[in-house]
């Protein structure tokens, strides 16, 4: 299944409950798909989520498994931006490293994964079915390297300079792409200064080995730690082989998530100046509390977009693509629009995305039509775990962005005109542009949608 099929359905949905006064009927939608089955099992206090995926054929038995860690950029303390990801490369430590993770992996015919996000981490590998248990031991052995052994303080230095050196330059990468930036800069403008999850990639430091190895006690310990594994595997070899590795391990308690915000109210577009760009990257989004597993405010995203695209790409020719997306956490997540348009192009096309929300809003849905889309989102995210690996990021992202006794609605078009209503309101939307001011600040000026307000990108 598609995602152009899922935004197809999501535009009939629009064009029958918008823009036209009677939508023809709608064959009754199928029923939701089940999610797949997941075994939670629990090694020396800590949680192990297993999703079995077998497959028919005589090929080769695989297993995808990791150390899922609600320790992510987050994470770091006000003061020290880019503490949470130097620790964590500090730990999957240098391939070239004697004994490194990477060497005892790839024995067993793996090789080590690093994934950081906003809430959490993801240590992972895919390897054999009969060799998940020893990579396992292996990833449970790097995530417990002793960073205060004085004999290695000179190495760990060295280890410690160069992982800075490698993130500052992958900083220096992504500052170069307007989006990035663009994205950086929504961050900062929708949270409150200070705000743990006001932070990006993009936030850096230079920090000692002390000051990392006192972050791992502060913030690393079995309680934000979860075990997942996806695939073809005996999921009791695997508790008997974590065992050895979690035991007389000790450390905080489990990172509590953050309160959720509400919007504030829009005051001004925040422009990133880029001299001699010809086109013009615009962001609307806000902090928003969206669980991971929300379909009703997915298929609301898919209805934006596919509206968007529609009058932006099809109408107006002002762009190549809308992208309407979610992010979760645990606590205020972020809910964002992205488009990159011609900068003399820049306040019609706010204009038009304004207008767009508008009638959105202001509309009901046609029932059938939405109970059909929130049917093929929900294949579409079967879809997107088929493998193993894809399964484990899944079971990781439901770790990092669990919300105590949270609910997800049910995907009705009730549910869905609640989130369009709830979420995509234009005054709580705060704009980020990254363009040339000279050919971008008169059109945004013209808007009355707030002043134009400088973002420094070396404040990002």
């Amino acid at each position: 299944m598609s995602r152009a099929l899922v935004l197809t359905l999501a535009a009939a949905t629009l064009a029958c409950s918008v823009w036209r006064r009677t939508p023809p009927p709608a064959p009754p939608a199928p029923a939701l798909p089940p999610a797949p089955a997941t075994r939670r099992l629990v090694v020396a206090d800590v949680p192990l989520h297993f999703t079995p995926i077998t497959r028919p054929g005589a090929g080769p038995r695989s297993v995808a498994l990791g150390l899922s860690l609600r320790l992510g950029h987050a994470s770091d303390p006000p003061d020290r931006p880019g503490l949470s990801a130097l620790l964590l490369g500090l730990l999957r430590g240098h391939d070239e490293r004697e004994g490194s993770l990477a060497a005892a992996l790839a024995d067993l015919g793996g090789a080590p994964q690093l994934h950081i996000s906003s809430s959490g981490a993801l240590l992972a590998t895919e390897v054999p079915a009969e060799h998940a248990p020893a990579a396992l031991r292996a990833l449970l052995a790097a995530i417990r390297r002793p960073l205060d052994q004085p004999g290695d303080a000179a190495e760990l230095a060295a280890e410690l300079a160069d992982i800075t050196a490698e993130l500052a330059a992958a900083r220096a990468r992504a500052r170069d792409d307007p989006t990035t930036l663009a994205l950086a800069g929504l961050r900062r403008v929708s949270l409150p200064p200070g705000h743990p999850h006001a932070t990006s990639e993009l936030s850096s430091g230079t920090w000692s080995l002390e000051q990392v190895r006192e972050h791992g006690q502060r913030s690393l310990g079995p309680a934000a730690l979860t075990i997942v594994v996806a695939g073809d595997a005996d999921p009791q070899a695997l508790v008997a082989a974590a065992a050895p590795g979690l035991a007389g391990w000790s450390g905080p308690a489990d990172p509590q998530g953050l309160p959720a915000l509400a919007p504030a109210p829009r005051r001004a577009i925040h422009r990133i100046a880029r001299p001699g760009l010809a086109q013009a990257v615009v962001v609307l989004g806000r902090a928003a509390a969206i669980a991971d597993d929300d379909l009703a405010t997915q298929v609301a995203a898919d209805i934006v977009q596919s509206a968007l695209g529609e009058r932006l790409r099809d109408d107006m020719a002002a762009t190549y693509g809308v992208e309407v997306s979610r992010e979760p956490a645990r606590g205020p997540g972020l809910l964002r629009i992205v488009t990159q348009v011609d900068a003399a192009a820049v306040g019609r096309s706010l204009g038009v995305i304004a207008d767009t929300l508008a009638r959105l809003r202001r509309q009901g849905l046609a029932p059938g039509l939405v109970a059909r889309v929130c049917v093929h989102e929900a294949l579409e995210q079967l879809y997107r775990r088929q493998t193993d690996a894809d399964q484990l990021q899944s079971l990781a992202r439901a770790h990092w962005h669990a919300l105590p006794n949270a609910r997800p609605p049910p995907c009705d078009a009730a549910a869905v005109t609640r989130s369009l209503r709830s979420h995509f309101a234009l005054d709580d939307l705060q704009i980020v542009v990254v363009g040339d001011p000279s050919l971008v600040d008169a059109p945004l000026a013209d808007l009355d949608l707030g002043p134009i307000v400088d973002l420094p990108a070396a404040s990002l």
